[in-house]
């Protein structure tokens, strides 16, 4: 099954991101496909990791650093 998280910011620390984090990561390890997408990517990486198999897809770039 495919399933994909919908998140404001998935680059930070707080219990939404954590609570995402941690189950995107139990789904994948259950061989699911999962994806979890940031509406903005404030920086360069997340701060929590997440596990083998999730991927992270930012929609809007917010990192200074890059060309707009």
């Amino acid at each position: 099954m495919k399933v994909a998280f919908l998140i404001y910011n998935a680059y930070g620390i707080g219990g939404t991101i954590r609570s995402t984090v941690n189950l995107s990561g139990a789904l994948a390890a259950a061989g699911h496909e999962v994806e979890v997408v940031s509406v903005y990517r404030p920086q360069e990486t997340a701060s929590l990791q997440l596990g083998p198999g999730v991927r992270l897809r930012p929609l809007i770039d917010w990192r200074r650093d890059t060309p707009a």
